[in-house]
């Protein structure tokens, strides 16, 4: 049975369209052969792309997965502050702050109609870890100005924690706004109450259930990460 597997991941490996089916099958063969040197370059492969694209819980999976390998360990610190930004942020003063993936947002909720004032793309080199918490600048980010009222926001600067210093420059004066988490999705300024991700829930059980699959049913480090996420991403059963 183990070689019978072995060989079939052997074929997927031929293929990159392929390459999650061979790493079910590999996760689940542990120390049998070369599965586990099989197993690192293709889950580094699949992390890298997934983290370039902005999938970060997916990244974080196959990363967490192969940690020891290349630069894994360092891409999954910054993938793990990359999701802990991710979702919206409120303000006092009925302002949003938007992460998904790699594009922010930013808009008022006093003003929904307005739309989204700015939006624009940061890297994680605009996030740094600190004992105060996450901050984050968006200093050289290339940001799109939708709305004249947001002319200021090229000089934000924000401490991402459970209460979010919020810099903004108005003239020659600073102010300061709390800011908390309020979704770990995304929500518009219209938007007054969060609801879970079907996409994101639906290819982690999609990926649980190939896994699952091509494991014999076994449970593998590579299921037991897709549950975690599930259960993190408050996807239900």
């Amino acid at each position: 049975m183990l070689e019978a597997n072995y060989q079939r991941a052997l074929l997927y490996l031929n293929k990159p369209e392929d390459y999650e089916k061979a790493i079910s099958i590999l996760s689940s063969l542990g120390s049998y052969k070369d599965s586990a040197d099989l197993l690192a370059p293709i889950s580094y492969e699949l992390a890298v792309d997934a983290y370039t694209r902005g999938d970060f819980k997916i990244a974080q999976i196959y990363f967490d997965m192969i940690s020891g390998y290349k630069n894994a360990k360092e891409y999954l610190r910054e993938t793990k502050i990359l999701l802990a930004v991710q979702g919206t942020w409120v303000g006092e003063h009925m302002t949003r702050i938007i992460f998904e993936k790699w594009t922010y947002k930013f808009c008022s909720t006093a003003f929904p109609d307005w739309g989204i004032l700015e939006e624009g793309k940061y890297s994680e080199k605009n996030i740094l870890s600190g004992n105060g918490g996450l901050k984050i600048s968006f200093q050289g980010t290339k940001a799109r100005n939708v709305n004249f009222y947001t002319y200021f926001f090229d000089y934000l600067n924000h401490n991402l924690t459970e209460e979010v210093d919020y810099k903004g420059f108005y003239g020659n004066s600073i102010e300061v706004e709390e800011y908390k988490m309020i979704s770990s999705q995304s929500l518009l300024c219209s938007d007054t109450s969060s609801s879970t991700s079907s996409s994101q829930c639906k290819t982690l059980r999609d990926n649980l259930d190939l896994a699952l699959l091509l494991s014999g049913g076994e449970e593998t480090d590579l299921t037991r990460l897709y549950r975690n996420a599930l259960r993190d991403e408050n996807c239900g059963n």
